[in-house]
């Protein structure tokens, strides 16, 4: 159902642009593993309903249903993914019923008896609708583009499209995908118009769980970026690492970036605003959410230093790497990386 519904939409939108950013971030494997799981679950079985009704009103082009219906597809894919993984790591994973007064998503289950809370949010592109509308359109003069040059009898046709999460109008800058401030600061700002409510965290221990997957063109590996500060092969510049600083960024902060050249300027900029972890003090940890080179989930969280007896043991099975404000497993990821 969800499967064909997808593969439908990308091939009708195939046929007419080169790119709509979230339609494509519909992995059509994923979309059949919901389908399979669905038979046995009510819980995927109704939202992937719900999913199915937002796509109803998507055809050609952007629509703010599509991103409606992404994040209730991350959210199932979020549900899988945990519950998989739990099945060797001694929890499992429910969805928290919702209520007016305003809950987390999850509720995780140890089988020794210990409880706590996952709120999720997926950030989309800065700037929201009208990025990706921009960006579907790129994507539909590309197409044009490409049509034009066979029809020439061209030999080879070459058309290119830059998709920019990050850019934003307005600002007066050149836009530079690659700048770590910018960067950081997007994920931040996104977080904090996502409204982060107190209630939400306030029916036990609970963490934030950060879906990237819209917003993951990182410069950089995602180890790398979860220490804070690591040094790049051809210059051996110092570099700083953009989910730590998301989650530990302090206001007026300087960020290292990539130099152009022997002699060009290692710090780019200084943080707007402050990280998660300094901002919301009822946040007990964060975790990103976000794939690999091979397209596999990874989970990076973060945790602060004074909150290790009450969070870490929780995090650590969910997660792939876990670090802290202090940085003390950076060691661990860092040495594994040829």
């Amino acid at each position: 159902m969800l499967h064909t519904k997808i593969k439908e939409l990308q091939e009708e939108n195939s046929k007419l642009t080169t790119t709509n950013p979230i339609l494509n971030a519909f992995s059509l494997d994923r979309c059949k593993e919901i389908d399979e799981a669905a038979e046995n679950d009510k819980f995927i079985a109704q939202h992937r309903n719900e999913i199915l009704d937002h796509l109803k009103k998507c055809s050609v082009g952007h629509t703010s249903e599509f991103k409606q219906a992404f994040d209730i597809y991350n959210e199932i894919i979020t549900y899988l993914f945990l519950n998989n993984i739990g099945k060797n790591r001694s929890f499992s994973v429910i969805r928290v019923p919702e209520d007016n007064k305003g809950t987390p998503d999850f509720e995780v289950n140890f089988t020794h008896g210990e409880t706590f809370y996952i709120e999720m949010k997926t950030l989309g592109f800065n700037d929201g609708d009208n990025n990706y509308v921009k960006a579907t359109n790129k994507g539909l003069e590309a197409k044009v583009s490409l049509t034009e040059q066979i029809n020439s009898g061209e030999p080879i046709a070459i058309s290119e499209v830059v998709v920019s999460p990050f850019r934003k109008e307005n600002k007066g800058y050149q836009y530079n995908h690659l700048n770590q401030t910018r960067i950081i600061d997007s994920i931040i700002n996104k977080l904090n118009e996502d409204v982060i409510k107190t209630k939400q965290f306030a029916k036990g221990k609970t963490i934030l769980l950060v879906n990237l997957s819209l917003m993951s063109m990182l410069p950089q590996i995602w180890q790398l970026n979860s220490v804070p500060i690591y040094q790049e092969k051809l210059y051996k510049s110092m570099i700083s690492g953009i989910l730590w600083y998301s989650a530990f960024g302090k206001f007026n902060e300087r960020i290292f970036t990539t130099i152009e050249g022997e002699g060009s300027k290692n710090i780019e900029g200084e943080l707007s605003t402050e990280g998660i972890l300094n901002k919301y003090e009822f946040v007990k940890a964060v975790c990103f959410q976000i794939e690999d080179e091979q397209g596999n989930l990874k989970l990076v969280g973060f945790y602060r230093e004074n909150d290790k007896d009450e969070i870490y043991h929780l995090i650590y099975p969910i997660c792939d790497f876990v670090n802290n404000d202090y940085n003390t497993h950076g060691y661990e990821i860092l040495q594994n990386i040829v």
